[in-house]
């Protein structure tokens, strides 16, 4: 059996139907190629994101407008900036602590405790409680509860330090999925502050920031 990948279909489109291209991102242009439409930039130029860049309206000879579609690329500089806040490593309860046991006996609403006055638990420590309350079954239970109580404490184990390089491959992953092009040049910051990470990447593209929309009016 011969197995092979299915080819996708290709986009559809009527020729005849006005498109214009304009900016998916502020920039300023390098490079203009047009295959169809009237460009309106030139290498050089300064756009915001959403200007038109290539009309799907060109005059004929007769002076005027001939819808079309337009196609074409408009590479430029592009910058971008993004961001992320981290939690800061947190302490966490290391496996194989030091087990020991208390007794109790609850008398109706009384409680005498086997050990020290105090109840409190302490971080780090874990608490496992039995109850077995005391008479013949099938026959009488008395108002007497047996407690036992398995208290286990947990010796703290140092966080991982943060890893800024980790942080800085999420973003830029993020960030090469959004650019239609290539990174020219980055740069990356970390900064501490109320009680967590800030990481930034700052980053300088060039891409085709040309993409289609429905034409403007003539």
């Amino acid at each position: 059996m011969l197995v092979r990948e299915r080819a996708e279909k290709p986009e559809i489109y009527l020729e005849s139907a006005a498109c214009d291209l304009v900016a998916s991102h502020t920039g300023i242009v390098r490079r203009v190629s047009v295959l169809n439409g009237k460009a309106l930039v030139q290498p050089g130029s300064a756009v915001r994101e959403g200007e038109t860049l290539v009309s799907g309206a060109p005059e004929n000879l007769m002076g005027r407008p001939r819808p079309v579609r337009a196609r074409g690329e408009v590479w430029a500089d592009t910058w971008y900036e993004v961001s992320a806040v981290c939690p800061l490593p947190e302490t966490q309860k290391a496996e194989g602590g030091r087990r020991r046991e208390r007794f109790a006996l609850v008398i109706g609403e009384n409680r005498i405790n086997f050990y020290g006055k105090s109840r409190k638990m302490l971080d780090g420590y874990d608490k496992i409680v039995h109850e077995y309350s005391l008479g013949i079954k099938g026959l009488f239970a008395l108002p007497v509860t047996l407690v036992r109580e398995t208290v286990i404490a947990h010796p703290a184990r140092e966080p991982s330090p943060f890893d800024p390089s980790g942080a800085e491959a999420r973003l830029e992953a993020y960030l090469r999925e959004r650019v239609s092009g290539e990174i020219v040049r980055r740069s990356f910051s970390a900064v501490e502050k109320d009680g967590a990470i800030y990481v930034t990447l700052r980053a300088q593209c060039f891409e085709n920031i040309a993409k289609e929309a429905e034409a403007s009016p003539p």
